[in-house]
């Protein structure tokens, strides 16, 4: 089985800019949460800080996309690691487990569904390959949710399998920069080319929501422009399995 190595670069600190990209306090949290649990240092302080935020301070606070993405993944990555710390049992029924609404945040219920398909997808169904959007809105989603969809979310949201994307955390300032590096270098690791069969072969996840990477030929085209494969190659394009191992850790 194929283990990553987590990516965690010290402590974020506690900034009070008014930039369009600059940390917010819930950003400092979110970054400090996920820290702790990853050093496995005591974390609860910072997850009662996180959950005694209001509804309105959320939105007031996270305004632009930088920072409601760098807020949402540091939360999506750090909740799915305390479920998976006190819980691990319940990953044998994957969609409940990502359909679970246990955390608390603005007076709300969520769930890792929530984050990753309704505030970071901006509504869009969790299947359907990326083509569709929920029939039906959650008002919390359309106020919280990111304004445009950014596909490299795809490359930094862990959800506990060992095909998932490494662990990092993220600050608005920075983002953009490392959400590209997340996603080359996922997407270099994974993606391998069988010259026997002419074909290129990537990770699941862009099966999934192909819809979100304009398609299969969205995908081929995202994977040139990152120079993983040459430009003028005309490979099929194959999608490998996913393992949805979890680490032995969690199973001790």
């Amino acid at each position: 089985m194929k283990k990553w190595m987590t990516v965690i670069i010290g402590m974020l600190s506690i900034t009070s800019g008014i930039a369009q990209h600059s940390t917010t306090y819930l950003n400092d949290l979110s970054a400090d949460l996920l820290y702790a649990i990853k050093v496995n240092q005591p974390y609860e302080e910072f997850k009662e800080a996180l959950e005694a935020h209001s509804y309105e301070a959320i939105s007031d606070s996270l305004q632009s996309d930088a920072q409601k993405k760098a807020f949402w993944i540091n939360v999506y990555n750090a909740y799915t690691q305390i479920r998976l710390g006190k819980e691990p049992q319940t990953y044998s029924n994957r969609y409940r487990f990502f359909k679970k609404d246990f955390i608390s945040l603005g007076g709300k219920e969520l769930s890792l569904n929530d984050i990753e398909h309704r505030i970071l997808r901006r509504q869009h169904a969790l299947f359907g390959g990326g083509y569709f959007r929920n029939l039906f809105k959650k008002k919390f989603a359309n106020d919280w949710q990111v304004d445009s969809l950014d596909t490299r979310i795809h490359f930094a949201l862990n959800c506990g399998a060992a095909s998932c994307p490494p662990i990092a955390f993220y600050e608005p300032e920075t983002i953009d920069k490392d959400l590209d590096a997340a996603r080359l270098a996922y997407l270099s690791s994974e993606t391998t080319v069988d010259t026997a069969e002419n074909a290129v072969r990537v990770p699941k996840i862009l099966s999934w929501y192909r819809g979100d990477f304009g398609g299969k030929k969205g995908v081929l085209q995202l994977l040139k422009d990152l120079e993983v494969i040459e430009k003028d190659n005309s490979y099929k394009l194959k999608f490998k399995d996913y393992n949805w191992e979890i680490e032995e850790k969690y199973l001790e």
